[in-house]
């Protein structure tokens, strides 16, 4: 991975280090969007089906068991009134049932159990009622009355089971709602860590690439102020870092060449070669002038001495008393071998 992030620029490892948290982030509204809206569908069931459900089987239970116990106290009693009351209980039962047709969650085939028991129950049940308070209690009367009570008993046996079925509905659909919200609790954690390692080891190596390099354009750097020009930089990056690198190696290369030429023209080499980088190669330039100002000095005085050497050497070759002819040919021949 560190090999390949030394061949990105800088601003693609920028991009590529937004461009994770921007994944990172857009992982956790998706998760959140997703789960959300499935916690909310849930909460909805539960706010819209199972609670309503729950409290109509309650209310249910209550209902048939006012019926009962009103229609036993008229008899009881012998009031009448009470047992006409019991025809609003009644109304209000059947208007329960209706209301759990529109909830989803309801079985549908044990509501329609319930009502066609219950309408066969409620009439038989004011009808013994009835008798009962008369003072009848003939064998169809009390074998009617052993009717009615079966009846109850199926009634309220199928609406204990409804009660205990939509709370047993309504337990598992809460704790499904919990599941589903301590999997998102879950899932968002293991998004947030492992979001956080990956930035961590992006970032450790995006910071590698950048600072290991700038320490050692740093440093020699600071050689090179200090006049050390004997350093190298090792990187091997292909980023702008790298690129500064490779130019500022050029730069020590160039340095470390024209040292080694000005020492050599200090030395009285003339000849060394320089590499005059371009028109605007100041140093090099400058130096180059150096060089042949200082070739063309060194010849001048070679040849200003030459010919002050010859014309002593001449004027000792002309002293004496001597001869036109001698002087002549020690003239001739001391020119002859000094040309």
């Amino acid at each position: 991975m560190f090999k390949k992030m030394k061949d990105l620029k800088i601003k693609t490892k920028t991009l590529l280090m937004s461009l994770i948290g921007v994944i990172s982030l857009s992982l956790f509204l998706i998760v959140i969007i997703i789960m959300g809206s499935r916690v909310r569908l849930l909460l909805s069931e539960l706010g819209e089906g199972y609670y309503p459900a729950l409290e109509t089987s309650i209310e249910l239970k209550r209902t048939l068991s006012d019926i009962q116990r009103n229609m036993e106290y008229a008899v009881s009693a012998a009031d009448e009134e009470a047992l006409i009351n019991t025809q609003k209980q009644k109304e209000h039962f059947n208007e329960l049932i209706k209301e759990t047709y529109g909830n989803e969650v309801i079985n549908k085939a044990e509501i329609d159990s319930i009502r066609d028991e219950f309408n066969a129950y409620y009439p038989l049940a004011v009808e013994v009622s009835k008798q009962l308070l008369a003072g009848n209690m003939t064998e169809d009367v009390i074998a009617d009355l052993g009717k009615m009570q079966k009846k109850y008993t199926s009634i309220k046996s199928r609406v204990d089971n409804l009660l205990n079925t939509n709370k047993l509905a309504l337990t598992n659909k809460i704790a499904t709602t919990r599941k589903n919200q301590l999997t998102v609790i879950i899932v968002i954690i293991i998004i947030a860590i492992l979001s956080i390692i990956l930035l961590s080891i992006y970032s450790f190596f995006f910071n590698k690439s950048i600072t290991h390099p700038l320490a050692q354009i740093v440093n020699a750097s600071d050689e090179l102020a200090k006049g050390n020009v004997d350093v190298e930089i090792d990187v091997d990056s292909n980023d702008e870092i790298g690129e500064l690198a490779k130019s500022t190696n050029i730069l020590l290369n160039v340095t470390k060449n024209l040292t080694k030429s000005a020492e050599a023209i200090g030395q009285g080499n003339y000849d060394v070669p320089i590499n005059v980088r371009s028109e605007k190669d100041i140093l090099g330039n400058a130096l180059n002038t150096m060089k042949d100002n200082l070739k063309r000095m060194k010849e001048e005085t070679e040849l200003q001495d030459w010919f002050k050497t010859g014309e002593a050497e001449l004027g000792n070759k002309m002293r004496g008393d001597q001869s036109l002819i001698d002087l002549s040919q020690n003239v001739i021949s001391y020119l002859a071998s000094y040309l």
